[in-house]
């Protein structure tokens, strides 16, 4: 849904931005006005849909007919890679990767037990494509 409305960026900006407000009251103008996107507003959704990346990526890997333990850890390893660095090196990018690196060290690196890790790499290991 991010992806179509990142794309449809120039038709968003057309409806709200270049198109006269004919026929509605003042009160209804100011509420519409209010629903514009900024700058800023762009560049958050950006960062929400880069830092999201990874996820879908990994979603799709366990969406599979008959998802593996070792398909669970590449997917780890997947998102691990997406929040180390920010792709695009805006304000927004950076705080979103940071924070979404400090919650993947706490809740995956901490907090899995070393036992599950290792039997996700055994796995891994021995799975053959």
């Amino acid at each position: 849904m991010i992806d179509r409305f990142i794309n449809l960026r120039d038709l968003v900006e057309e409806i709200f931005y270049k198109r006269d407000i004919n026929g509605l009251t003042t009160a209804q103008q100011v509420e519409i006005r209010a629903l514009f996107i900024s700058h800023d507003d762009w560049d958050v959704l950006v960062a929400i849909h880069d830092c999201l990346k990874p996820f879908e990526k990994a979603t799709t890997m366990l969406s599979g007919q008959y998802p593996t333990q070792s398909l669970a850890y590449f997917s780890l390893e997947v998102i691990k890679a997406g929040v180390q660095k920010p792709s695009y090196p805006s304000h927004y990018h950076t705080l979103a990767h940071e924070s979404l690196r400090l919650e993947y060290q706490y809740y995956l690196d901490e907090f899995i037990p070393d036992e599950q890790k290792d039997c996700m790499k055994v796995s891994k290991a021995t799975c053959t494509f």
